[in-house]
């Protein structure tokens, strides 16, 4: 689905308002939903997107951010949202002095490729690590010594003595 430019822009300012929401909600309660972060994290390592719904899964990840950008705006719910609009206003201002140095933003942008590449490499060696941590709690569970001899007919030990 192709959005037109003005589709595109609400979407972003979904994504930001919904950041700037749960930056609000961490600072005043320390807790942040999971499915609402997990959308906002994920948007930030889709530096290279095809299209504006490839950094937002398709919308699902800034629902929250859709819900608060009616409440504010289309509502005009703006008391209740204080919190998150001053943040809006604090992050588009930070935006705004960014884009004035490019070197520091090609930093940030090499940055964010080094973190994307480390949880690339965590995803690839998970399976081993998980290996790894269960191998030395295999070794701490008992088990009868393994000794052929003692297979006898009569189910008998027969382990050597000294």
């Amino acid at each position: 689905m192709k959005l037109n430019k003005a589709e595109e822009r609400a979407l972003a300012l979904a994504g930001l308002v919904q950041s700037c929401y749960l930056v609000a909600g961490v600072a005043r309660t320390g807790m942040a939903s999971q499915d609402n972060l997990t959308g906002c994290l994920e948007s930030i390592f889709v530096t290279n997107p095809n299209e504006t719904l490839d950094v937002y899964k398709d919308g699902h990840g800034v629902r929250k951010g859709l819900r608060l950008v009616t409440e504010i705006l289309g509502e005009l719910n703006i008391s209740e949202h204080r919190e998150t609009i001053h943040y809006v206003l604090g992050v588009l201002s930070l935006e705004r002095r960014l884009r004035q140095t490019p070197k520091l933003m090609r930093s940030l942008g090499a940055g964010i490729s080094a973190i994307q590449e480390h949880r690339h490499l965590n995803e690839l060696l998970q399976p081993m690590k998980t290996s790894s941590q269960d191998y030395p709690d295999s070794m701490k569970t008992p088990q009868a010594p393994c000794n052929p001899e003692s297979e006898s007919r009569d189910n008998r030990s027969t382990w050597p003595i000294p």
